[in-house]
């Protein structure tokens, strides 16, 4: 099963690049990296592909300022957005919203705004007028990853792991049986490789969501295609560059990719500060290492024809898939889910 993807883009999101043609390419790798979680999938296997991406100049969608996005607000708009303009976006199975700006949602505790949300999207939304979601993610680092994967893990039926059945779907198997605190893709812990894998339970409902909306849904509505070659974050993004970003008023920062329990990667960041202090009428310098550590991106090289795919290091695979796309005329941390009722 092919789900057709279009994606829409904020001016502080495609702004970081120089042109358009750059920011197909890494929205390409991004899905390329999406893709790998949905490996797993079988009767039907699913496969995203790009469609198109526009540019939106005047952020028409967005609910929200000064460099914030509300999260519930804003899929509203952008639901009827890609609603009306249905042949303009491909006739897309599904439109995803990618911002460059900080989404915000309201605190269900307190009620007052919260800068904790990634994205949201609309729980078995595909191939309905509730085919849209959004996310955020830091154009150039690749890490609205987990974002995408997780929201249109919504949209093509999953629940959070441990929820029941959406209420939607007739017949929705729900994921109850799958702990919340199992870590893995539709939850919000983040603590070992699993957090990049769907659970069972997430593979069990997209499988049934898809198949309930039927091959009506999953026809290839969309017609320009441009190719272009399978490529993956961690080949695209140096270590360095990612712990420079991590530490952006640094001078002395390093990097170095680390292997856990199970061949687990993780890129290690550092800097050091060298302080001087007077004790006993003596100079005395102090050196304290500052270190936190990432997740390694897809492909990252780990050892001797080696990789990390989904956070584990393991054999270069021998094939590389590719990922289509197409352009259109204006083109050259999850959370919060909507419940259809």
């Amino acid at each position: 099963v092919t789900v057709e993807i279009f994606i829409i883009t904020d001016p502080p999101y495609h702004n970081h690049f120089k042109n358009t043609s750059e920011l197909i390419a890494y929205v390409c790798v991004t899905l390329n990296s999406v893709n790998l979680r949905f490996r797993r999938m079988k009767e039907p296997k699913v496969r995203l592909l790009l469609v198109g991406v526009e540019k939106n100049s005047v952020e028409t969608v967005q609910w929200g300022s000064h460099g914030y996005v509300h999260d519930s607000q804003t899929i509203v708009q952008l639901r009827y957005y890609a609603g009306n303009n249905t042949a303009k976006f491909q006739h897309a199975d599904v439109f995803f919203y990618l911002t460059g700006n900080d989404v915000v949602t309201d605190d269900a505790k307190t009620g007052n705004i919260s800068s904790a949300g990634l994205g949201i999207a609309y729980v078995s939304g595909l191939c309905t007028k509730f085919f849209v979601g959004l996310g955020e993610d830091s154009a150039g680092y690749y890490t609205g990853v987990g974002t995408i994967a997780h929201e249109i893990g919504h949209l093509l039926g999953a629940q959070h792991d441990g929820e029941g059945p959406a209420r939607s779907i007739s017949g929705h198997p729900g994921a109850a049986n799958c702990p919340f605190s199992g870590g893995y893709l539709m939850s919000y812990v983040r603590d070992g490789p699993q957090q990049h894998q769907f659970s069972n339970c997430s593979l069990q409902q997209m499988q049934y969501v898809i198949t309930f909306r039927g091959s009506t849904c999953w026809a290839l509505l969309s017609k320009k295609r441009l190719h272009s070659p399978g490529k993956y974050p961690g080949t695209q993004l140096t270590l360095l560059a990612r712990c420079q970003k991590l530490y952006p008023d640094k001078l002395n920062v390093t990097a170095a990719l680390v292997l856990g329990n199970n061949s687990e990667c993780k890129v290690r960041c550092e800097h050091r500060v060298t302080k001087e202090f007077y004790k006993e009428q003596r100079l005395y310098r102090a050196i304290y290492t500052y270190r936190s550590e990432l997740e390694a991106l897809d492909y990252t090289t780990c050892g001797e024809r080696k990789v990390c795919i989904q956070g584990v290091c393991r054999p270069r695979p021998t094939r590389k898939p590719s990922l289509t796309t197409s352009i259109t005329n204006n083109s050259a941390r999850p959370k919060t889910v909507v419940q259809l009722q």
